[in-house]
């Protein structure tokens, strides 16, 4: 089967004496030169690919690529399930090809990378190919694969063997078969570093030594700045074992004189060298004073700068990776640069906008980016934080240019310029607006639209379906620009947005849908174009099953489609509305009430300057804020009048309410339809010891009064300080909230809220911040715990408002915090909260 390579097709060769199945890849000759390169290749992901295709192309001669894939995984080309040999059926494959190509086996080459040098080797000796190519082998392939590999080792395990007498003896396997070959007259070239720093002088000193007794067996001893671990000997060499392998495909047979290797610690180590040469700019010191700058491509001192990797995610959260270098300048640690991304209109005089990047280690650069002379770029690289993303659903509508601002920690003059990034194009639906992203060879831009945009007048629009059935919403029709060709699945793209109509009579975009394109050949002639191809300007629900509408909270909608034709983007409003009214048993007579016991992960969700519309859906009730469950089912304290006064007046009624308890009095008079439970202040906080008691940690309120520091105050629990003694108290706690909500509110729906800290908050124009990643983790771990004990005790409805991309705000109205978070977080609760409680919503047609 060809894959599209010129000249490459697929294969596989069934050894039937086996059962085997091993696939290939294999490229004839592009002329005379009547050898056969197979290539072993190391690890890869995914398992079905090799190495050395791009590599090839300097290679005249025949090509076979040998998948190390067997059974899903790799297995060395040796070793299958169950021990299993694998090497007969891999070495038939070889002779199937050789056979059908006529040449002899002396014509057959093997370059082995990684796992597959060691491959390469190990074939040489058992079935006697006679030229091998082998870059960074391993001498100990048990020991290696358990560690590093473990999946793959105990797939070749299976049960079978002990772990460690299986590693011993895959240990022994290439030993064995090397001391066993009495065919000296071969040429090896084996391919090692320093820098190879796990194999160097355990592995590469056990195959100089096996190695040593053939006739033409060459050591090649790397020495690079650019040579910095594993995987960069084989890169580093790559013109290196082409050009051994032309040779042999020329018919002739290598052998080089080169540097004397001079390395003591590999000689102390039982290393033979007696055979060995040194490659690489180390080894080769030639270069007496600096390169004359005349002669550089890059000017000294210049910007370099390109996004490697882009990508934008459905929640329009921009990622993006790549280097930033000032030339000539090393970039050797973390902290020397300060990086900005940034967006400046170029349709409007809006403000530049930028977002903060940060520098990752990258010591690929050094090479990647060489000139003349080695400068250490290591820490050019860079991410957006944390490698989390931009958010860019609030970009301000416009089309902006992306450029990079880089400033250097010892000087103070910034240097910008524009950032180059890999071709591609991806919009996305960002409520009520369209994000795109499109790089060619105009430059790299990003498009904030209005996904309710003007209305052309040259389109033809019909309408051909618009039903509500159920919780499901039916729409088709066409909707056809004049003078464009869309014969293409992609030329045109649909959106459903809806529009929600507040209490002022204004409307504003609630949901924004995808809709799918319809393929209708009548498409032209409808338009008044029939010799145009526009059979794809055709919109429908995907593959016309209906858009699910049961999120939709109670209100009227306005419906409008939009349409966008690269980055041109144009929408109808259509002559039909949506209304959907409130259908839950019991709760349509009235506006449901709800109340709270927990932090602003829960109460924010009844601000309005959070959740400008939680009015429409709910009556808030009493709310037990920042305070602990422990601390609510203990036992009231007294405190005096004046005590506590020196807190603001909110501290002071939330630490007032922790001590007297009095709120589950108050929930009970009021009765909720709805009671969420958030654990944060078990996590966050803890307890403390009073008077018999306990009341909530809160070192955000209480602590900070003059009278908490005289109050004899007791042990203090919290779940990193003492966590069985903490999750003992808890559980106590749930048990006795259960046993009050049966008695006093049977019929009130309880419902957890599980939301976690994140690690950072971000806003554009802002420089953004981490939270303490360990204490993230540690926090969240506590919650789960918490959560987990809480709906077992409880029986809770769960609310999980937590979505992948979702981070901190760093604008949010009470200030950074990791569970401060960005509007999507306020803009999807509701409609959660009503799915969670069965709220149910009907929809009609108006």
């Amino acid at each position: 089967m060809t894959d599209g390579a010129a000249g490459h097709f697929e294969g596989m060769f069934h050894h039937r004496e086996s059962d085997t199945k091993v696939f290939y890849r294999f490229r004839p000759a592009k002329d005379d030169r009547q050898y056969l390169v197979v290539v072993l290749s190391g690890f890869r992901d995914p398992v079905h690919s090799v190495d050395f295709v791009g590599g090839a192309e300097s290679i005249r001669s025949n090509i076979l690529w040998i998948y190390d894939d067997f059974e899903g995984l790799p297995g060395y080309y040796y070793w299958g399930k169950g021990v299993r040999d694998l090497s007969h059926a891999v070495h038939s494959a070889i002779e199937d090809i050789r056979f059908k190509l006529g040449i002899p086996l002396s014509s057959v080459i093997l370059l082995g990378l990684s796992k597959g040098a060691n491959a390469a080797l190990l074939f040489a000796a058992e079935y006697g190919y006679s030229k091998i190519v082998a870059s960074a082998p391993r001498a100990f392939n048990g020991s290696s694969m358990m560690m590093y590999h473990n999946d793959v080792f105990e797939h070749i395990r299976d049960g079978k063997l002990e772990a460690s007498a299986l590693a011993k003896r895959l240990d022994k396997e290439l030993a064995t078969r090397l001391e066993l070959d009495d065919e000296l007259d071969k040429s090896i070239f084996v391919l090692t570093s320093p820098a190879d720093k796990d194999r160097y002088l355990t592995e590469s000193v056990a195959l100089s030594n096996l190695l040593s007794k053939y006739r033409n067996f060459q050591l090649i001893q790397t020495r690079s700045n650019l040579v910095f671990n594993h995987i960069q000997v084989s890169k580093y060499n790559l013109s290196l074992y082409i050009s051994i392998i032309v040779m042999f495909t020329e018919g002739l047979t290598p052998s080089f004189v080169g540097p004397k290797v001079d390395d003591d610690e590999f000689i102390r180590s039982g290393g033979d060298l007696s055979k060995a040469i040194g490659n690489g700019g180390l080894n080769n010191p030639s270069i007496e004073r600096s390169v004359d700058p005349s002669l550089l491509s890059v000017k000294s001192g210049a910007l370099e700068t390109c996004a490697l990797k882009v990508a934008l995610s459905q929640a329009a959260v921009l990622k993006v990776s790549g280097y930033a270098i000032k030339r000539g300048a090393p970039l050797d640690g973390h902290g020397l640069l300060k990086l900005k991304l940034i967006l400046k209109p170029t349709d409007s005089a809006q403000d530049t906008l930028w977002a903060p990047l940060g520098s990752i280690k990258d010591p690929s650069l050094s090479a990647r980016l060489y000139s003349a002379e080695f400068v250490d770029y290591s820490f050019g690289g860079f991410a957006t934080i944390q490698e989390r993303g931009i958010k860019l659903s609030k970009l301000p509508v416009g089309q902006y240019s992306i450029s990079l601002r880089m400033t250097a920690s010892d000087e103070n003059v910034p240097m910008q310029e524009a950032l180059s990034a890999p071709f591609h194009s991806n919009w996305v639906v960002a409520n009520d607006r369209l994000i795109g992203v499109d790089s060619d060879s105009d430059g790299w831009r990003i498009n904030s639209r209005p996904i309710i945009a003007t209305s052309r007048k040259d389109v033809y629009f019909e309408m051909t379906e618009f039903l509500v059935r159920g919780s499901l919403l039916f729409v088709e029709g066409y909707f056809i620009p004049s003078g464009v060709t869309l014969s293409r699945w992609g030329t045109i793209v649909y959106y459903l947005v809806l529009e929600r109509a507040g209490a002022d009579g204004s409307y504003e975009v609630s949901h924004s849908y995808y809709l799918a394109n319809g393929n209708k050949e009548n498409a032209g002639a409808l338009s008044g174009e029939p010799w145009r191809d526009q059979s794809k300007a055709y919109f429908a629900t995907k593959r016309y099953s209906g858009i699910d509408i049961s999120d939709l909270l109670p209100g009227r909608y306005r419906v409008t489609v939009t349409a966008r034709c690269g980055d041109d983007v144009f929408s109808r409003r259509l002559d039909r509305s949506l209304s959907v009214s409130d259908g839950s048993l019991g709760w349509s007579a009235k506006t449901p009430s709800v109340s709270v016991i927990g932090s602003c992960v829960s109460r924010d969700n009844f601000n309005s300057k959070l959740s400008p519309e939680w009015k429409d859906y709910w009556a808030l009730g009493p709310v037990f804020y920042q305070s602990s469950l422990v601390s609510l089912m203990s036992n009231p304290i007294a405190i005096a009048g004046n005590t506590f006064k020196d807190l603001d007046r909110h501290s002071f009624d939330v630490t007032a309410a922790d001590f007297s308890k009095t709120f589950l009095d108050d929930l009970r008079d009021f009765t909720p339809d709805v009671l969420i439970v958030d654990c944060f202040a078990d996590v966050r906080f803890g307890v403390v010891e009073v008077d018999g008691s306990w009341i909530t940690h809160n070192e955000w309120k209480v602590t900070r009064s003059s009278d908490f520091k005289h109050m004899s105050s007791g042990v203090q629990v919290d779940m990193l300080r003492d966590r069985s003694r903490y999750i003992e108290l808890f559980e106590d706690a749930c048990n006795r909230f259960a046993a009050y909500m049966g008695t006093y509110l049977p019929n009130t729906r309880l419902v957890l809220n599980q939301a976690r800290n994140v690690n950072l908050h971000r806003n554009l124009n802002a420089p953004g911040g981490r939270f303490s990643r360990d204490l993230v983790a540690k926090w969240n771990d506590s919650w789960a715990v918490l959560d987990r004990i809480f709906s077992t005790c409880c029986g809770a409805s769960i609310l999980d408002p937590m979505d992948d991309d979702l981070q901190g705000a760093s604008d949010h109205a009470g200030g950074p915090g990791p569970v401060h978070y960005e509007s999507d977080y306020y803009d999807r609760f509701h409609s959660r909260l009503f799915q969670t409680v069965d709220r149910k919503t009907v929809a009609k047609s108006i």
